[in-house]
């Protein structure tokens, strides 16, 4: 329950600042480019790497495996919302 929770939380807070920031086009680029660091973190993570596991009830990107490792589907809206620090006055 805490984990979809956590997954729906994030996907909301996302779509929530896709449209805020469809307004400006350098934030809307911070925005998507922040989201695509979840590809490093996929690689970085496998077995060959980092040996991370993540809890297995999360929802996984389907067709995305690395030696048995599949990536999560709220991480890439995680890394884009953390790491875009347009939306934020500081």
């Amino acid at each position: 329950m805490v984990v979809r929770a956590y997954e729906l939380a994030t996907v909301l807070m996302y779509v929530v600042a896709l449209g805020w920031l469809r307004r400006n086009p350098l934030f809307l680029g911070a925005l998507l480019g922040a989201t695509l660091v979840y590809g490093f973190d996929w690689i970085y993570c496998s077995r060959s790497f980092f040996n991370v596991t993540y809890n297995p009830d999360l929802i996984w990107i389907p067709g995305l495996e690395i030696s048995g490792v599949k990536e999560p589907l709220a991480i890439p809206f995680a890394y884009g919302v953390a790491l875009d620090r347009s939306q934020s006055p500081w």
